[in-house]
Formats: C-alpha cells, structure tokens, sequence
C-alpha cells in the first residue's frame, strides 16, 4: 500500500505533467499526406472553380501569400486513400484560415483552435479553401500572428487512441473539480483544507505512478475508478449543452471575406468532433 505523500505541494506539479502527456497521446499518426496548392488568387474563387485551377506540391514549412497576411486566397488539394479500421481524422497545420469541401459540400472548418476534423473512410479529395490572412486563438503561442506571410506546416491522418482520449477527460475533469473546490488554488496549494481536494491528490498521484510503472492502460482503469468515487450530487440537474459561434471578427473584413468566414464558421459548428 503506497503511504501518503508528505510532500503534497509537489504533487500537482505531477498531475499536471500527466495531464499533458495523456494530451498527447490521445492521436495516433497514421500517415503524412502529399499536399498540392494552387496559385495565390488575388480575387477569391468558390469550390466549383477550384478543380480548375493549377497545383504543384507544397511541402512542410514553406510560407504562402503576402507578409502579415492579406484578403488573398489559395486552394489546396489532398487524395486521401480509404480506410482500413478505426475513425480518422486529417489533422492541418496552418496559419491561413481554412474551409475543407468535399464532394462539393463544406466539410469543415480548420484554423489554429480548431487543427483537426473528422474526415470519411472511403477514399476522396479533399479542397481545402485558404485565406492568407493569419488567425490567432489567445493563449496559443504555437501559432503567434507575425509580419511574415502564412506557414503551411503539414498535413497528416490520425486515429484516435481511445484509452488515452478517455483517461486525459477523466483527469481532467477530475482537475477541474479540484479547482472548483479550493476557489482554482488546487493545483497551487501547498497543504488543501478542503477535504475532496485533500483525499484527491494522493488518489491522482496513484494514478501517475500506475501510469509510469504500468502504461497507459492501467492509468485509464485507475482514473475511471477516481472518477466513479466523485459522482454528481443528487440534486444537481442534467444539463442539456447546445454550441453556437459568433462572428463579430468579420465585420471589418471586406464583404466576401465575411461569406467565405460564415462558411468555415457553419461547417466547423455542423461537424465538430470534440
């Protein structure tokens, strides 16, 4: 029987690491994709002119489009082949805010909050709609705005990893009560008074060291365990949670610029997968 850590300020410095590393491991990279791009179109087109444009391959890391951005447009193109087993999704890191189609309807919407959708098992083509004008999500330093011009930095499929994926919303939300209950000093206290933050960091610290000293599956089972002793209070309601989006960016953006945004907006709300 593990004894209680006397040191319990050091331990969620710990859930924390973990918390990433389970981040981390929720995608399995299956594959790179070979990306094609058009030509930088000064005048946006819509997605029934986009087979007709001219690609030639794009590889990862060139930049596209004026510095700092621009209301231009580039489309680009990837041949996706089918599916073995497993959900899929086309993971796409880019500056440029972009609008997947396929088969003529607007698939999704991908930008630096949003660097991942679900796509179909059966082979197609993907269009990926592109603006040179650079986004940015607060707080994401990966992808700060800059005065250089947009970055395509790749393309890849992805299946997700079903453990790790539960196991991270497990601990997470397990944090996130921790927070609630010591008014967000949890993960900062030195010696908790409240007495579920209090009974909590050792049983996360177990799940730790199961992770490192049995994998990721154990970690999973250890977590399920944490979270089924914490259950809502009879009280509380079922919440019944609808998403919606805004979109006060677009109204100083040039008419079209707003058309093409309502697009990405529509698919990203329509298709979102988490």
């Amino acid at each position: 029987m593990r004894q209680l850590n006397p040191l319990l300020h050091l331990i969620p410095r710990r859930i924390q690491h973990l918390l990433g590393l389970l981040d981390g491991a929720r995608w399995r990279r299956d594959a790179e994709l070979a990306v094609t791009g058009s030509q930088i179109l000064a005048t946006p087109v819509d997605h029934t002119a986009a087979d007709g444009l001219d690609y030639a391959p794009v590889a990862p890391g060139d930049f596209f489009g004026p510095p700092g951005g621009g209301w231009q447009q580039r489309w680009f193109r990837i041949d996706v082949p089918a599916a073995s087993a497993g959900e899929r999704v086309l993971f796409w890191q880019c500056q440029g805010e972009t609008t997947v189609w396929i088969a003529g309807e607007a698939w999704a919407g991908l930008d630096v909050g949003h660097n991942y959708c679900a796509i179909p098992q059966h082979a197609c083509t993907l269009w990926l709609d592109c603006g040179t004008y650079q986004t940015f999500m607060g707080g994401n330093a990966q992808t700060p705005m800059s005065d250089l011009p947009c970055r395509f930095r790749g393309a890849w499929l992805a299946t997700r990893v079903e453990p790790a994926w539960e196991a991270f919303f497990d601990l997470e939300a397990l944090v996130m009560l921790m927070q609630h209950v010591t008014d967000g000093d949890a993960l900062r206290a030195h010696r908790p008074t409240n007495p579920i933050a209090y009974k909590l960091l050792p049983q996360l610290e177990r799940a730790a060291d199961r992770f490192e000293q049995e994998g990721l599956a154990a970690c999973a089972d250890e977590l399920r365990a944490i979270r089924a002793r914490y259950p809502a209070e009879s009280w509380q309601d079922v919440a019944t949670i609808v998403g919606h989006s805004h979109l006060d960016l677009v109204w100083l953006w040039p008419e079209i610029e707003g058309e093409r945004k309502a697009v990405h907006t529509a698919a990203t709300a329509m298709r979102r997968t988490g």
